[in-house]
C-alpha cells in the first residue's frame, strides 16, 4: 500500500532528470508557440483526425488546433505534479526503506521521459495538422504511426527492467 511506503522529501534530481524536464518544458513552449503562430494563417477547415496509415480522414474547424496545446500543457502539468509523489506510484515489488530512494528516482525519471515523448508527440501531431492544412505535408505519415507507440513501450520497459534490477 502506498501509505506504508517511506516518503523521501529530499529526493534529488540527476542530470538526466533535469535534462528531460528542461526539454519537456521547452517542448510545451514550442507546442503553444507553433499553435498560436499558425492559428491565424490556417484555413477555416483543417485535419482533425488521421487514419492508421497516418493520412488525414477527418476535417473540421481550425479551433481544434487549440485543443492540442491544452491537452499537452494539461498532461505536462499532471505528470509534473504526480512526479512529486513517487511513494504513491504502483510498483510491482515491495518498496522498503532500503530500496525506496533508488526506486523512486527510477520511476520519477521514467515519468520525465514519458512526459518528453508525449510533448514531442503533440508537437509532431500539431505540426502535421498545420502542414497538411497548408498543403506542405500529407498527414502524419505511416512511419509515425509505426514508431511512436512502440517508443512509449520501450521507455516503460527500459525503466521497469532498470527498477527490477535495482529492487
Amino acid at each position: 500500500m502506498g501509505s506504508e511506503r517511506p516518503v523521501i522529501p529530499d529526493l534529488k534530481r540527476s542530470g538526466v532528470d533535469v535534462t528531460l524536464e528542461v526539454l519537456a518544458c521547452l517542448g510545451v513552449f514550442l507546442l503553444v508557440g507553433i499553435s498560436a503562430y499558425y492559428y491565424r494563417r490556417l484555413p477555416e477547415t483543417i485535419p482533425q483526425h488521421f487514419k492508421l496509415k497516418g493520412e488525414a480522414d477527418g476535417w473540421g474547424g481550425k479551433s481544434i488546433l487549440l485543443i492540442m496545446p491544452i491537452i499537452g500543457v494539461g498532461l505536462f502539468t499532471l505528470l509534473s505534479v504526480l512526479s512529486r509523489f513517487p511513494h504513491v506510484f504502483n510498483y510491482p515489488w515491495p518498496i522498503t526503506e532500503t530500496n525506496a530512494r533508488r526506486q523512486y528516482a527510477i520511476s520519477r525519471q521514467m515519468l520525465s521521459a514519458v512526459k518528453l515523448v508525449l510533448v514531442a508527440t503533440f508537437i509532431y501531431i500539431t505540426w502535421s495538422m498545420i502542414g497538411t492544412a497548408l498543403g506542405s505535408q500529407r498527414g502524419l505519415g505511416l512511419s509515425f504511426m509505426m514508431v511512436e507507440p512502440p517508443i512509449l513501450f520501450v521507455i516503460i520497459g527500459f525503466y521497469l527492467f532498470k527498477a527490477k534490477r535495482d529492487k
